[in-house]
């Protein structure tokens, strides 16, 4: 439905409201059928309490009389959904919406006389969010988040399809070109600076920035001011104004430059529609200050172990495993071993039984390989049968999983008899690996393409980070710092009826009976490092023990599992006899291999740096985290590059050995062991490659520089994509494709061969500064402020800035502040660096943005300023022109005005400059 009015001004000029509501095109005429003009039809007023005001907003008031119920037409619960203009001839001068939820219609009469409440498009801006984000899409708007230009911001919210009811003029976003990046790049200020979008779209779904804080975000950091005027936007600095010199208006959206000289008006009596003049003085100020948000991110990519993030698809934990383990070879030993099976009561004090505690898990920022397969749901959507996840994993090599995982152990001979009240659980990220303990270059597995067809196993869907990583200055390097821990498990062996195995024997223990293996023949030797004593692999070592090895005793000890079934977690767990379960870490090392010895043959001295365990894909922007000159050792170099930078590196570029051209574009993450220690079964932390001359604050791991240089911005992207394809002969030796074998040897020992599952703890990656060297004893805010001329000082600080400009390390140490990468820098779109200065072509000055905005405001608040509030005849008044008042000797700019449209008046605000 549209309504459709016409009126005449005192001015015979000719005005139309036009009011659009719903899709249908039936016209309803203002002026007949009991819908008609009230004396004053139309009232637009514009509001505006000081200069600081970036968004100036109008609302109109539409005056009808009536005699029918028009709530049907006229009532909405949206911002945009009835559309209204006012025109007078060809010229727009209201475009809008009628406010949302505001219609109130009176009937104490036959015909009543009622007002429609009206917005502009900018008042709308309050009730829509950035990119429409709301809880239904917030994760999927988090995990596609990137950075975004202010030009970007402004064209996604300008939306105006729809706002001119009466003819195909286009509504104008029109910028005065007063800033820009550089002197000489004002028309390309809003493409060139950037912001990350995960600041604005917050940290849940409720924090997500309403369009209109957004908008008021960017004019301030430019200290730009925006208002409508009919269907045109106007961006402008008040100081363009001020001059009085033509303006050059260019179309954000067209790219047309449309140029404006304002009027200089020299106020006479004529001007005047009244007599209501009234004059006061601005407060003045003697200090302005403003503040910065500081939103530091530490957090690069999130942990897939952080507690915060864990889901479960199953409501609890539940006994999955329970470890029967006798210390010995002799008689005692195995017959405690024997009666713990079949559940009879035992004195041997060398026996323990410890049952295992599982809770499947997963973190909705990371994607793992094969996940949906190992899930099971009832018809509710409830994790069922959460035995089967550990069995998966035993059953499926190379399968990631992260697991919460606790135990309680029972000795034989307890002391105390008092409930376990809690079970202390920890999270893991488990890759099981399922080695085959084949060391020949045929039969090893897993092979170079069960290691290829794997990846990528774990990846990073999140988005925690965003923006710009490269320090403002070169004397600054900032780290990205991935830290934890890793263990290589060795092969799990169990004892049996005949002969430690492989094979879960619990149930053929529980009918026969453990084979007692008691002698020096029959020590423990599983799971056994030596290298084969044949090329066929096929050696001469003893497997006839019924022994695995143990820390706790010389000769090893007998041990089984028992497995749990339970299709929910509240059902009383039962045994599974043809279960075979993922293994836990226990308490017992003794199964420990692979020590390292020395560097080379000859030389004992720890020359290693590395020893590379997991290949990964790190990307932030369009550049990756390319691991170079990576030696024998395990030293290399980390350099930020470009797919095509990469591809002009010789170095970086090789013949695979299926002849096809491969470029590197990984890093590698692995271990820092020392001599004598082991590289399976010894939990290592993460390579450590930070020292106390880099002023990282007590900071450990592997640490990846980041410059200036490097330019690197944008989003970040994180694969773990498998295990590398290690041999161990004394050195460790890697293929430079991942998932391929080296040269091999009849000494060779393939290192994921021996090993059962890899298992990593408290996994995370930070982002550093070392602050250029310099250290800060302060943590102050951020604040910048004009200097108090005056003991007494009248201060305006209610200025706070969200957007900000990074700081040099030299800067923050001045200032006493922490310097960390903020999230919500500004950066610079052409150079991918953080923006250290803006340019004021009306004042020809370059400067922080918010020195600039001090500064402006400070001399303009800091002498008192005449204001008058004039009723004059509306001819042709505009924002853009001046006025002089010789009786008062002073020259005006217009902060606002409202207008009574049918006697053609104008309530202006006039502040002096």
């Amino acid at each position: 439905m549209i309504l459709r009015g016409e009126f005449r001004n005192l001015s015979d000029e000719l005005l139309t409201v036009i009011i659009k509501s719903g899709g249908s095109g039936e016209v309803k005429e203002i002026g007949k059928d009991g819908l008609y003009f009230a004396a004053d039809p139309v009232q637009i007023e514009e509001s505006i309490e000081d200069l600081t005001e970036h968004i100036i907003r109008k609302s109109a008031t539409i005056n009808l009389v009536v005699s029918d119920y028009l709530g049907d037409l006229l009532f909405t619960g949206a911002a945009r959904d009835i559309v209204v203009n006012v025109w007078k001839g060809s010229e727009c001068v209201f475009a809008g919406y009628v406010e949302p939820a505001t219609f109130s219609q009176p009937f104490n009469s036959s015909v009543d006389e009622f007002s429609l409440n009206c917005t502009d498009y900018l008042s709308t801006l309050q009730y829509t969010s950035y990119k429409n984000i709301v809880p239904l899409n917030y994760r999927q708007a988090v995990q596609e988040a990137g950075s975004t230009s202010f030009k970007q911001v402004i064209d996604g919210m300008f939306d105006t399809k729809g706002l001119n009811l009466n003819n195909n003029q286009k509504p104008r976003l029109l910028y005065d070109q007063s800033k820009g990046a550089a002197k000489g790049k004002e028309g390309t200020v809003f493409d060139e600076l950037c912001v990350s979008e995960l600041f604005i779209i917050g940290k849940d779904e409720d924090s997500t920035w309403k369009n209109e804080d957004l908008l008021k975000e960017v004019m301030q950091y430019l200290n730009l001011h925006i208002r409508q005027e009919g269907l045109d936007f106007y961006i402008y600095d008040w100081d363009t104004l001020v001059q009085g010199n033509p303006i050059s208006w260019l179309d954000l959206q067209t790219g047309e430059v449309v140029s404006k000289q304002p009027q200089s008006i020299q106020i006479n009596p004529s001007h005047y529609a009244g007599s209501d003049t009234s004059l006061s003085t601005s407060e003045v100020v003697n200090q302005f200050q403003l503040s910065c948000s500081l939103e530091g991110q530490d957090t690069i990519i999130e942990s897939p172990l952080a507690e915060d993030s864990l889901k479960s698809h199953y409501r609890g934990q539940q006994l999955f495993l329970t470890e029967i383990s006798s210390l010995g070879s002799g008689k005692s030993a195995n017959e405690a071993f024997n009666n713990a099976v079949k559940g009879q009561p035992t004195t041997y004090d060398a026996l323990t039984e410890t049952d295992w505690y599982m809770r499947s898990m997963y973190n909705p920022s990371w994607k793992l390989r094969k996940s949906d397969d190992m899930l099971e749901v009832d018809e509710n959507g409830t994790g069922i049968n959460q035995h089967k996840v550990a069995q998966y994993l035993r059953d499926h090599p190379l399968t990631p999983a992260l697991l919460r995982l606790g135990s309680v152990e029972r000795k034989a001979k307890a002391t105390d008899n008092s409930p376990t009240s809690k079970i202390d659980t920890d999270d893991y990220l488990v890759i099981s690996i399922g080695g085959n303990e084949n060391d020949t270059a045929e039969g090893h597995s897993p092979s170079d393409n069960d290691l290829k067809n794997c990846s990528p196993l774990i990846e990073y869907v999140g988005n925690k980070s965003g923006g710009v990583f490269s320090p403002p200055d070169p004397d600054t390097t900032n780290y990205l710092v991935f830290s934890g821990s890793l263990l290589m498990q060795p092969i799990l062996y169990e004892s049996s009826i005949g002969r430690a195995s492989r094979v879960s024997s619990y149930d053929q223990i529980l009918k026969y009976g453990a084979r007692k293996t008691q002698g020096k023949e029959y020590k423990a030797v599983v799971p056994f490092y030596d290298p084969p004593r044949k090329d066929n692999v096929l050696d001469l070592r003893n497997l006839d023990s019924n022994l695995v090895k143990s820390e706790g005793n010389d000769e090893g000890r007998y041990y089984t599992r028992k497995h749990y079934s339970a299709t929910y977690n509240t059902d009383k767990p039962t045994y599974n006899s043809t279960g075979s379960y993922f293994q836990p870490w226990t308490k017992d090392k003794a199964a420990q291999g692979l020590k390292y010895e020395y560097s080379s043959v000859g030389d004992s001295t720890d020359k290693f740096s590395k020893l590379p365990i997991l290949e990964c894909e790190l990307k932030i922007g369009s550049k990756y985290c390319v691991e170079t000159v990576l030696d024998m050792y395990g030293d290399s170099r980390f350099e930020w590059l470009t797919l095509e930078e990469i591809k002009a590196r010789p170095d970086l570029t090789y013949k695979d050995d299926d002849g096809t051209t491969k470029y590197k574009t990984t890093m590698s993450l692995g271990i820092n062991p020392k001599i004598e220690d082991f590289i399976i079964g010894q939990e290592h932390s993460l390579q450590n490659t930070i020292d106390y001359t880099m002023n990282l604050d007590g900071k450990e791991g592997t640490a990846i520089p980041i410059k200036q240089s490097d330019r690197l911005s944008g989003r970040v992207s994180f694969k773990i994509l498998a295990p590398i394809q290690l041999i161990w002969d004394k050195i460790v030796r890697r293929h430079p494709t991942f998932f391929r074998s080296t040269k091999w040897s009849s000494n060779s020992r393939y290192i994921l061969a021996h090993t059962e599952n890899i298992i990593i703890k408290n996994f995370a990656c930070n982002i550093v500064s070392d602050n250029g060297k310099q250290e800060s004893t302060s943590d102050n805010d951020l604040i910048y402020s004009s200097a108090a001329q005056t003991k007494y000082i009248n201060k305006h600080d209610g200025t706070e800035f969200k957007f900000i400009t990074q700081l040099s390390s030299s800067e923050a140490v001045e200032k006493g502040i922490k310097n960390e990468v903020y999230l919500n820098s500004v950066f610079n779109t052409s150079t991918s660096l953080p923006v250290r200065s803006i340019y004021n072509k009306v004042l020809d000055e370059t400067g922080k943005a918010e020195e600039h905005y001090v500064s402006q405001y400070y001399n303009f608040m800091s002498r008192p300023r005449l204001k008058v509030e004039v009723t004059m005849n509306d001819t042709g008044i505009d924002f853009t022109s001046t006025y002089q008042s010789k009786t008062l000797g002073k020259k005006f700019l217009v902060q606002s005005v409202s207008r009574d449209i049918r006697n053609k008046t104008a309530r202006i605000t006039l502040i002096e400059i």
